[in-house]
């Protein structure tokens, strides 16, 4: 183990490959929050010092992140729920987190049988090779630096995507209320036009571009507030409090504290995700039949021509 520990701290110190898998890891470290004009010019040395003391002291980030290789198995077993879409960026962090895996595990598999250990995954026209742990170390080290570049490349995007969604949300409903605000109790349209509504609109969309709040707009709080407003008026105050739970031991994502209560209503899960809603509906056989005569009472079908084909000639 000893032998093994000095070819791991010999091989970790490579300075070639060492400042780019810093740089990768600081990208997806949290970002400095940025002070306002009025506060730097204020307080110019003392934000001086601080930075000449962040630069000399530099935080040491862990080079292999925990977070960062569990996320490849997610990615290879949960793809769906990881990508909104199959891209180039997508297909490169799928391919190349399975090559980081595969040689995590053969690494594993070589410090806990032994210091040599045969490639298993060889084809047969070719020779199998003895790889020793060193060599491991080195293919396992490569292929974390592939994977963890095509990780922040795809996690920049998809954070750019997610602003984009938000910024979006936000234009959207700011032109509903201003639609709102200037429509007359006679359903008419007073003195809001359709190009210039248009044309505040694009103005809203290309001002959100850089940031999600602007001036008066609050974007983000007024889509936080409205979502919150959606989630109440779908399900009730009763349901929507049986889904959180009480405030002292609120429920985990779509379970609950207990049998009856989640029963007891045909709402059984519930999600939401910035404007789209998905509701997972269980009704008893009563409850079927109630629901198929209410809507067969308000849409009526004498001659049982609907395309669904309900059973009601009784």
């Amino acid at each position: 183990m000893n032998k093994q520990g000095d070819i791991l701290s010999r091989t970790l110190a490579s300075r070639s490959s060492s400042d780019d898998i810093d740089h990768l890891l600081k990208r997806l470290a949290s970002p400095s929050r940025r002070g306002t004009p009025g506060k730097g010019s204020r307080s110019r040395t003392p934000k001086k010092a601080a930075s000449t003391s962040a630069a000399q002291n530099p935080v040491n980030l862990p080079r292999y992140a925990v977070r960062v290789v569990l996320c490849a198995y997610m990615i290879l077993s949960h793809p769906d729920a990881i990508f909104s879409e199959q891209g180039e960026r997508e297909i490169a962090l799928t391919n190349s987190a399975g090559n980081f895996i595969r040689d995590f595990e053969l690494l594993v598999e070589i410090i806990l049988d032994g210091s040599t250990q045969r490639t298993k995954k060889e084809s047969s026209t070719t020779l199998q090779k003895e790889r020793t742990f060193r060599s491991q170390l080195a293919a396992f080290d490569a292929a974390w630096g592939s994977y963890l570049y095509c990780f922040v490349v795809w996690k920049i995007k998809d954070a750019r995507s997610l602003e984009e969604d938000l910024v979006r949300a936000a234009c959207k409903l700011e032109l509903s209320m201003m639609q709102t605000c200037k429509m007359t109790p006679e359903g008419n349209n007073s003195g809001l036009t359709h190009e210039y509504v248009f044309a505040v609109f694009q103005d809203m969309s290309r001002t959100n571009s850089y940031g999600l709040i602007r001036g008066l707009q609050f974007a983000s709080f007024v889509v936080q507030y409205y979502g919150l407003v959606l989630d109440l008026l779908l399900l009730g105050l009763t349901r929507a409090s049986e889904i959180v739970g009480p405030p002292q031991m609120p429920n985990e994502f779509i379970t609950y504290w207990d049998a009856k209560v989640e029963t007891r209503h045909p709402i059984r899960l519930y999600s939401r995700y910035i404007d789209k809603v998905h509701i997972l509906f269980r009704f008893t056989h009563e409850e079927a039949r109630d629901l198929i005569q209410r809507y067969l009472t308000e849409h009526l079908d004498p001659n049982n021509e609907n395309m669904v084909g309900y059973n009601n000639k009784k």
